[in-house]
């Protein structure tokens, strides 16, 4: 609702004087700020402004650009993500879906911790990407460093995520 009245406010209201940073920029920022209210890595100071607004569907892109459980690896690794990153971009997925229940009882908020990744070895059964991510010897191997590190964790996935924000 409140996104609706600024998409308003921007396009119809000409005597409010409103910055001139783009709805995406908006979204961008809120995302980190989620990111780091969730106990994630702070990358607040990694925000860069100046996003320009899809207008139509063909800015706005293909599906097929889309990151889907069958070519989760090969499209991020096409948009030039290392295999770290495509890890760490999964908990995205999860996000929400699966986290630790202590956690859980304490806060009505989601975290960004490591808990998907030890899930995924504990069980793995059903768990957003587990084929992807448990199937593949290499990123197992990542699964594994994330599920016993969370500062490794954090840091891969604070780079990944500015990168993908990034790429519009």
């Amino acid at each position: 609702m409140l996104t609706q009245e600024l998409i308003y406010q921007k396009k119809f209201e000409e005597d409010i004087v409103f910055d001139k940073l783009s709805l995406s920029d908006y979204f961008t920022s809120a995302a980190y700020f989620v990111v780091r209210e969730a106990e994630g890595p702070n990358i607040l100071d990694d925000i860069s402004y100046g996003r320009k607004d899809a207008t139509s569907e063909e800015e706005a892109g293909k599906v097929s650009n889309i990151p889907t459980s069958g070519n989760f690896r090969a499209n991020l690794k096409a948009k030039g993500f290392n295999d770290d990153e495509i890890v760490a971009l999964a908990a995205v997925e999860a996000f929400g879906v699966v986290w630790d229940p202590k956690k859980k009882d304490a806060s009505k908020y989601p975290k960004l911790d490591n808990y998907y990744y030890k899930q995924l070895l504990a069980s793995g059964d059903g768990l957003v990407l587990q084929k992807a991510l448990i199937g593949d010897a290499e990123l197992r191997v990542i699964v594994e460093k994330y599920a016993q590190d969370e500062k490794a964790f954090h840091l891969s996935f604070g780079k990944a995520f500015v990168k993908l924000s990034n790429l519009g």
